[in-house]
C-alpha cells in the first residue's frame, strides 16, 4: 500500500531537496524508520548547470583560488629515488 503526499504540503527544505534529486530520511526518536528516494536521478551536468545559473556569480577571489588549486594539482611531483 502506499500514500500519496502532494509536494506542496511539505516543508520548503524537503521539498527542494527532492527536486535536486536527494535522498530524504525521516527519523524518530533519532533513528531513521523511512527514505524517500528520488523518483528519478538527478540531473546530472544538465541538472547541475541549472542549479548553477540559480546561484549568484562568483567571485574573483574564488576564481582566483580554483585556479590556483588545479595548478597545485596538476604539478608534477618530484621525489627522491629510494634510498638503499
Amino acid at each position: 500500500m502506499a500514500i500519496r503526499v502532494d509536494v506542496n504540503s511539505l516543508s520548503d527544505e524537503v521539498r527542494k531537496s527532492l527536486e535536486r534529486g536527494e535522498v530524504v530520511e525521516i527519523e524518530q526518536d533519532g533513528e531513521v524508520v523511512a527514505r524517500i528516494p528520488p523518483s528519478r536521478p538527478s540531473g546530472g551536468l544538465r541538472g547541475f548547470l541549472e542549479l548553477r545559473l540559480q546561484d549568484e556569480p562568483v567571485d574573483e577571489d574564488f576564481e582566483r583560488d580554483l585556479a590556483t588549486a588545479r595548478e597545485l594539482i596538476n604539478e608534477t611531483v618530484v621525489t627522491e629515488p629510494w634510498e638503499s
